[in-house]
C-alpha cells in the first residue's frame, strides 16, 4: 500500500528532522558472539540527501523482490535525492610533513604514498605488489578486480612518488640479497 506520495512524504519528514535516532541493533562476531550496538540520537537539521538515498535504496531494493516473488503488480516511484559530494578541505603539504613526524618509520612511506595517489589504504596501498610498479614506463597499476568500482586503474610517477617507491625498492633488493623475497610494495 505504499505510494510514490507516501514516500514522498517520508522524503519531506526526513529532511526536516530535527533528531536523527538510530536504533538499537545487535550484530555477530565472527565467532557467533553477540554485540548490542545501543540507539543513538544526534540533533541534526534534517538528514542528508545521501543518507535518505541509502535508505530510500533499500525501499527500492525491496520492492524489486517482491515484484519478482510475484508478491506485487507493480512497483511504486521512488525519487531520489540530488546528492552533491563536493569535497571540501585539503590535506596540504605542512599538514602531511606534520602527521609523518609522528609515526612509526615504518607507516610513513604507506601515509605518504596514499598522499600522493589518493587511494586508499588497507584495499589499494598495502595490496600493491612490485609487479604492478613499472619504473621504465613510470608508473603504478592497480589490477581490475581489486578497486571499488572493479576497473583497473594507472597512476603517472611524478618525482616524490618515483623517489618514495625507489627508496622502498632499495630495501626490498636488500631484503632479496638476506634471502628474503617480498612480493608487497609496503611491509614492516
Amino acid at each position: 500500500s505504499i505510494t510514490t506520495a507516501d514516500i514522498r512524504t517520508y522524503i519531506a519528514q526526513r529532511q526536516s528532522a530535527t533528531e536523527i535516532v538510530n536504533k538499537e541493533y545487535t550484530m555477530k562476531r565472527k565467532d557467533g558472539t553477540p554485540i548490542i550496538v545501543p540507539e543513538r540520537r544526534r540533533s541534526a537539521a534534517g538528514a542528508s540527501n545521501a543518507e535518505i538515498n541509502r535508505e530510500l535504496t533499500i525501499l527500492k531494493r525491496m520492492f524489486t523482490l517482491a515484484t519478482q516473488a510475484g508478491k506485487l503488480l507493480y512497483r511504486p516511484h521512488v525519487p531520489m535525492l540530488e546528492e552533491r559530494n563536493t569535497r571540501k578541505g585539503f590535506f596540504e603539504p605542512e599538514m602531511l610533513h606534520g602527521v609523518l613526524a609522528h609515526l612509526p618509520e615504518a607507516l610513513q612511506p604507506v601515509i605518504e604514498f596514499a598522499y600522493i595517489t589518493g587511494w586508499g589504504i588497507p584495499s589499494e596501498v598495502l595490496t600493491l605488489e612490485w609487479r604492478q610498479v613499472d619504473f621504465k614506463v613510470g608508473e603504478v597499476r592497480l589490477d581490475p578486480e581489486t578497486t571499488k568500482n572493479r576497473d583497473g586503474r594507472v597512476f603517472p610517477m611524478t618525482d616524490d612518488l618515483r623517489a618514495l617507491l625507489e627508496a622502498r625498492h632499495t630495501e626490498h633488493q636488500r631484503l632479496k640479497l638476506k634471502g628474503q623475497i617480498i612480493p608487497s610494495v609496503f611491509f614492516r
